[in-house]
């Protein structure tokens, strides 16, 4: 891990840490169970924006907190496991990275809110996947009201991903010109 990333990661952190009490106190969420999700937009900007070993570990810290921040039980089981988040974002994080180094997308602003949207309907429908499989459900119903809870979201952060990235690449372009210009004689 580079240690000029290293800020970058700590604030990206406490952010996504922040996210998941701030969107539970939007006025959104109360609306026909839409809700908006910040923790995937939060985590496409770092898979973008860090090394590999930094974004594992953002991975592994959102996904974490997106295991307990979901955590379910029904009927004495647990529909979703602590983990499979951490998979999801890690699979995703290798996605986003791949797709950013293959098209050479380094500093533009516009991928970010499609690969936030990319992102957050990934982790949606994911999720629906699981909990359709852990009720044995071989077909999966459905219906407006889940393409609706999908699909809301996925564009709430298509919208709110360029506001919410502006003030990480305005950090990270004092970050990374404060460490270049200490370096030069």
């Amino acid at each position: 891990m580079r240690p000029r990333l290293i800020p970058l990661l700590i604030v990206l952190s406490i952010s996504t840490l922040s996210s998941f009490i701030l969107q539970d106190l939007l006025p959104l969420n109360g609306l026909q169970s839409t809700y908006v999700l910040l923790p995937p937009i939060l985590f496409t900007y770092g898979a973008l924006s860090l090394r590999f070993s930094s974004m594992l570990a953002l991975a592994a810290f959102t996904g974490f907190f997106t295991d307990l921040s979901t955590f379910q039980v029904v009927s004495g089981t647990i529909e979703i496991g602590i983990g499979w988040s951490i998979i999801a974002y890690s699979i995703l994080g290798m996605l986003v990275q791949y797709i950013g180094d293959k098209t050479l997308l380094q500093g533009l602003w516009w991928p970010h809110p499609f690969l936030s949207a990319v992102c957050t309907f990934s982790l949606l429908s994911f999720h629906y996947v699981l909990i359709a499989l852990h009720r044995d459900s071989i077909f999966f119903n459905v219906n407006a009201n889940i393409l609706w809870k999908v699909l809301v979201p996925t564009m709430i952060s298509f919208l709110l991903s360029p506001v919410i990235g502006a003030p990480f690449m305005l950090l990270e372009t004092i970050l990374l010109s404060r460490r270049q210009t200490r370096q030069e004689p």
